[in-house]
């Protein structure tokens, strides 16, 4: 019977670890700044949609971090709920853009945009960006190293039992 353990992580776990980390943190803390949920200027429940939008990352996170480290025999499911998880912040980001009216830029005196080729992007959306290369490297990494141990256990146990003599 093969029986699940807690393992070590590979390189890609790792990544993909710290981009849950990461994202969930962030959404904390540009959250709970002046620009959002303590500029007096927010009606309340906008003030309530953003703490909701707090609440939810941080529990996205710590899904994701469970379904990537719990202890189970097929972690490529897991792995890959993880980096969709660890995604869908960011993803979002960019998808409000379509909505009419909303601006990546939470301070319109002190922008923090970023001149790339002559265009001002503003730099939350050059910070998701780099979380989604991330997140599809360390998903890269992670896989890539499930087949190599896929493989290796395969190896194995058509080798059949090793005797100590």
């Amino acid at each position: 019977m093969n029986t699940p353990k807690w393992r070590t992580g590979s390189p890609g776990q790792i990544i993909l670890s710290l981009a849950l980390i990461m994202t969930s943190v962030a959404m904390v803390a540009f959250l709970f700044n002046g620009d959002h949920l303590g500029n007096p200027a927010w009606h309340p429940h906008a003030r309530f949609h953003g703490a909701q939008t707090a609440g939810i990352g941080m529990a996205m996170g710590l899904l994701g971090l469970w379904l990537l480290w719990r202890p189970t025999t097929d972690r490529r499911p897991g792995i890959i709920a993880a980096a969709v998880l660890a995604a869908i912040p960011p993803l979002s980001e960019f998808g409000a853009l379509l909505v009419p009216g909303t601006s990546p830029i939470p301070n319109a005196t002190n922008p923090n945009t970023i001149s790339i080729w002559g265009l001002e992007v503003p730099g939350n959306l050059i910070a998701f960006a780099a979380m989604l290369i991330l997140i599809a490297v360390g998903l890269t990494l992670a896989l890539r190293g499930l087949r190599s141990s896929e493989k290796e256990n395969s190896i194995r146990a058509e080798s059949g039992p090793r005797s100590n003599e």
